[in-house]
């Protein structure tokens, strides 16, 4: 049975006085295992002598077969009760490294081992002919705009497992204190939501303002602002306040990580009042009302200012060409250690079709503009690739009526992976692993969660996607678990889609079906120890 030795066991022997560690030949030892003894003064010892002790997984239950599973999915099995997992057969991705060929063995919520050669007399899960990958971490998710906060928890957490994602980053919002909601916060996700969340707060006013050391405190690691605000939803704000905040992280600038919506008001302001939408819906009428120049002056403006102040900046839905060659420069003239980058995938798939029910801020551009962001994530200029989901209805949204008051917004999360599969993947033949890596291990990385999120390896939650390359559906809103009645691709047939989710050891969607119940958690970041291990419960 084949082992893989991380940088986690490396440190574990550190911590116990031991210089050395026994690996066999067959022994895997990650790039990071072997950085990591090389600054801790760890050996590895050939002990191909001893034994390797092969993982035999034992729990009670049966299996039951799912009565809707079909094509390459024919032989995955579910079970109502378990506690040791083993999925065998797959291709396992582990982001950033390489895809092995390799059992995952799971215990208690976790991964415990990827070998070779493991049994198991509970779930034994047969991925053949299938890739095996960390479940998705969705770093830009909008919750309760337009419905309570508990119900789209509920709804879109479905709708996220369904696609294959385990974690959203929620931006919450609103004027005033955030005490109150962080003092509910747990005991709200815990009661709705069937997927992990990391909080990410909203800074628009003075009160907040003066709080952001208690939210430190309180563990929240990732803060937000508008430099452009949504007519309706949020304010703009002005330079003074922006440099207020940075100034207020500052103390904490090696440990937070302030999110930016980066355009310029004051120029998307110009556009917008020398452009008449009328009646109709014109999706390049509405691009220039949000022009590329004004996306790009702000992030130069707000690099300038996180290197004034030494605060990490992430520069939330890069939407156009002249954004991402502003993230190219900054990175390139000193910014590429504190200075991050996403898109999403709707801005990757565009254009859809250019119908008002894509209607977003910033907008969706043309497809060389699409063409460019692929590269942009090929060259790792972008590191991330989240959604922007807004939930609502085509009422709420206000489809059917005039352009001018049609809400932006959509929904994102029941076609995020297989928009990226179909669009990159089979369409543009983008790596694979680059594109797994942006929707797993780097918000995680970014945002302080890794490894407990963002890979298979042991140690980690046993959070997983497993993913049929070939796997053909068309888009139906009502397949997809959210509350919001139309989607994205809406009627077009994408290829690669999720088969399978696995939350913390256990079947939550399986086929296109929720399966089972799982119980969300708040991942907050309270101790140094959690960060360079990321193996702290909550």
């Amino acid at each position: 049975m084949r082992q893989i030795v991380t940088a986690t066991d490396v440190q574990d022997a550190h911590m116990q006085g031991r210089d050395h560690l026994e690996i066999t030949p067959e022994t895997v030892v990650t790039d990071e295992a072997r950085d990591c003894a090389v600054r801790m003064g760890i050996c590895f010892i050939d002990a191909q002598e001893n034994a390797v002790e092969e993982v035999t997984v034992d729990v009670d239950g049966t299996l039951d077969e799912d009565p809707d599973r079909g094509s390459a999915t024919d032989e995955i099995l579910s079970i109502e009760t378990r506690s040791d997992v083993i999925i065998t057969g797959g291709e396992i991705l582990l982001p950033g490294q390489d895809v092995v060929r390799a059992d995952v063995v799971i215990d208690d919520g976790r991964v415990i081992a990827l070998c070779q050669g493991a049994s198991s007399d509970g779930l034994q899960v047969d991925a053949a002919g299938l890739l095996v990958a960390p479940g998705l971490f969705d770093p830009h998710v909008h919750i309760g705009l337009l419905s309570s906060p508990g119900e789209e928890l509920a709804t879109e957490g479905n709708a996220a497992l369904l696609g294959g994602i385990c974690t959203l980053g929620w931006f919450i919002g609103g004027e005033g204190s955030h005490l109150g909601m962080l003092d509910g916060l747990e005991g709200l996700v815990s009661a709705h939501s069937g997927v992990d969340i990391v909080p990410h707060l909203v800074i628009e006013d003075r009160t907040q303002l003066q709080e952001i050391p208690e939210y430190y405190e309180r563990g929240v690691r990732s803060f937000k602002l508008y430099m452009c605000g949504i007519p309706g939803l949020i304010e703009s704000v002005d330079d003074g306040f922006i440099m207020d905040v940075f100034e207020a992280l500052s103390p904490y600038k090696d440990e937070v990580v302030l999110c930016i919506h980066a355009e310029n008001a004051s120029v998307v302001d110009r556009a917008l009042a020398r452009n008449e939408l009328g009646g109709d819906y014109d999706a390049v009428a509405w691009s220039e009302t949000h022009p590329a120049l004004a996306e790009e002056e702000a992030i130069i403006r707000g690099e300038l200012l996180g290197r004034q102040f030494g605060v990490r900046t992430y520069f939330v839905h890069v939407s156009s060409r002249e954004g991402l060659e502003a993230v190219r420069r900054v990175r390139r003239e000193g910014g590429g250690g504190r200075v991050f980058a996403e898109t999403t995938s709707p801005y990757l798939a565009a254009p859809l079709s250019a119908s008002v029910s894509e209607k977003m801020v910033p907008p969706l551009r043309d497809r060389e503009t699409a063409d460019a962001l692929w590269r942009g994530l090929d060259e790792g200029v972008l590191q991330v690739v989240g959604t922007d989901n807004v939930t609502m209805t085509a009422e709420e949204k206000g489809l059917g009526g005039p352009a001018d008051a049609v809400m932006p917004g959509y929904p994102a999360l029941g076609t995020h992976l297989s928009l990226l599969l179909h669009e990159g993947y089979h369409r543009r033949s983008a790596d694979l692993m680059t594109l797994m890596t942006a929707v797993t291990r780097g918000p995680a990385e970014i945002f302080g969660v890794y490894p407990r999120k963002g890979t298979l390896l042991p140690g980690s939650d046993a959070d997983c996607v497993v993913i049929d390359l070939d796997e053909k559906r068309r888009v139906e809103p009502q397949r997809l678990g959210s509350r919001s009645d139309f989607a994205l691709a809406q009627g077009r047939t994408l290829r690669g889609w999720p088969v399978m989710t696995m939350k913390d050891g256990a079947i939550a969607a399986l086929n296109g079906s929720r399966r089972g119940k799982s119980q969300g958690r708040v991942i907050l970041r309270k101790s140094g120890a959690e960060r360079r291990t990321g193996r702290e419960r909550d």
